[in-house]
C-alpha cells in the first residue's frame, strides 16, 4: 500500500523494518529511542496496518456472527478507542486493551512504535479517516476495519 506512493518519490533513501509483536513495551520504548537516534528532520516515518478484521473467516466475533449496522458500529467504536490512545502516546492503555479482547489489529506492533515515537518528540495525533471493507460493493460476513493516524508537530 505505501510502496505505490514511495516509488513516484525521487532521491529518497528508504529503510524497511518488519515488526511482529511485543510482550514486553519496555522493548517499544527502546526501539522508539533507537530509531529516533537514526533520523532527522527530513525523515518521514510510516506504520501501515489494518485495524480490526471482523468475522468468521478471522475467528472474531466478539459483538456477533452476523455483520450488521450495529457490530460495524461497535468495531468503529472499539477501533477508534484505541486509535486514541495511540495518537495520545498511551501505549499502556493501547496494549491492554488489545492484548484483553485478543484484538485482530495485524500491525498494533509498528502503531505502538510509532505512538512512542511521537510522543517522544512531543507530537500531535490525530485520527484522520477511518472505513471498512464492507461499505464496499461486495457484501459478506467478514470485514477489515481501516483508521489513518498522523502525527505531526505541534503548533
Amino acid at each position: 500500500m505505501i510502496l505505490p506512493f514511495i516509488a513516484q518519490l525521487n532521491n529518497i533513501k528508504l529503510c524497511c523494518a518488519h515488526v511482529n509483536e511485543f510482550n514486553d513495551l519496555s522493548i517499544i520504548k527502546t526501539y522508539a529511542k533507537n530509531i529516533l537516534s537514526q533520523v532527522d528532520d527530513k525523515t518521514a516515518i510510516i506504520a501501515s496496518s489494518d485495524f480490526t478484521h471482523y468475522g468468521s473467516n478471522f475467528s472474531y466475533t466478539p459483538f456477533g456472527s452476523k455483520i450488521t449496522k450495529e457490530v460495524i458500529s461497535k468495531v468503529s467504536k472499539y477501533d477508534k478507542e484505541i486509535a486514541e490512545h495511540l495518537i495520545k502516546g498511551d501505549i499502556n492503555s493501547a496494549t491492554r486493551i488489545a492484548y484483553k479482547d485478543k484484538a485482530t489489529i495485524c500491525g498494533l506492533a509498528p502503531m505502538l512504535i510509532l505512538s512512542e515515537i511521537a510522543k517522544l518528540k512531543n507530537l500531535n495525533g490525530e485520527i484522520l479517516g477511518q472505513s471498512n471493507s464492507i461499505e464496499k460493493p461486495i457484501y459478506d460476513n467478514n470485514f477489515v476495519s481501516y483508521l489513518t493516524l498522523a502525527w505531526r508537530e505541534k503548533n
